[in-house]
């Protein structure tokens, strides 16, 4: 929409100024005189910026850095903790399942223990062996009943049963 947008002199010279005495970055001068960025390091171009004033822009772009990112570097702080959270013993893994089984009635599946199921895995082997020591039968294997065709043939469905029969 902006395409071809033509300032007025003195907003140009505004940049400049705003450039060379104050040390303003391209983006802060932008955001002051409503130009794009782009235009703003056009007008701008060949001033360079005393050591004092690319002190104060560092310092700025600091501020601006830690306020943007702090909810990212919370996010990852708080990963980081998980690091130092006690490691439960197998009695306390098998008394999830019996705790998930009382209040649900049912035997859990392992993707509802995602955030342990390593452990699981790890310390009893499985899954499924972990729901034997816990004193359930586990969940049945869907789609793994094998059919037996007369000749003997084991069949992976029942179709194909009915196709060798």
């Amino acid at each position: 929409m902006n395409n071809g947008r033509r300032y007025l002199p003195e907003v140009k010279e505004k940049a400049v100024i705003l450039r060379r005495k104050n040390g303003l970055s391209h983006r802060e001068i932008s955001k002051k005189l409503g130009i794009s960025v782009g235009t703003a390091f056009l007008w701008t171009r060949g001033i360079s910026l005393t050591a004092k004033q690319k002190e104060a822009l560092t310092d700025r772009a600091d501020k601006s850095y830690v306020v943007r990112n702090h909810e990212k570097m919370a996010r990852v702080g708080c990963a980081n903790l998980l690091k130092y959270r006690s490691i439960p013993t197998n009695q306390e893994l098998i008394l999830r399942i019996k705790r998930f089984n009382k209040k649900h009635g049912r035997i859990p599946l392992k993707r509802e223990f995602n955030s342990t199921y390593i452990l699981y895995l790890k310390r009893f082997g499985g899954w499924n062996n972990a729901v034997r020591i816990a004193g359930f039968n586990p969940n049945p294997v869907f789609f793994a009943k094998k059919f037996i065709a007369l000749d003997g043939h084991v069949c992976d469905s029942f179709a194909e049963k009915i196709i060798d029969d």
